[in-house]
């Protein structure tokens, strides 16, 4: 079990279950980070986590790398929302803004590499305060 701590510029990696609780790891963000989530069951034995920050941008980070493996900016507005929702071997990623814009994306491999593929946005009157989602994978 792992807990991530966002902290301005930085998330910071803590494993509660070490006698000395200190951090494990610190990444370096490009932008004030404003939500993370897990990627559950990711691909292979990596471990993953997604950030929203700032200036509009998605992360998908890795344990094993010191910087994102692939980002996209969704808009010109600070997310101030994030979920990641895993089904199967699909990972989706679902946003907010103060804006009221919600972006649903999916982490799609394209060959070797990692791409943030948007699908479905829905406006609302107001910001987005907090998301959950379930997704079924009944039939």
């Amino acid at each position: 079990m792992n807990l991530l701590v966002l902290n301005d510029m930085y998330i910071r990696l803590w494993d509660p279950r070490q006698q000395d609780r200190r951090c494990v790891k610190t990444y370096s963000c490009p932008a004030k980070v404003r939500a993370a989530d897990v990627v559950r069951s990711w691909h292979g034995k990596q471990s993953a986590f997604v950030t929203a920050d700032a200036d509009g941008y998605i992360r998908v980070w890795t344990l094993e790398h010191d910087s994102p493996i692939v980002e996209t900016k969704l808009g010109e507005t600070s997310i101030s929302s994030l979920k990641v929702c895993s089904l199967s071997e699909r990972h989706f990623i679902v946003t907010g803004d103060a804006k009221g814009h919600v972006q649903i994306s999916e982490i799609v491999h394209k060959g070797q590499s990692l791409e943030i593929k948007k699908s479905t946005s829905i406006s609302f009157d107001s910001g987005v305060l907090g998301l959950a989602l379930r997704l079924d994978d009944k039939k």
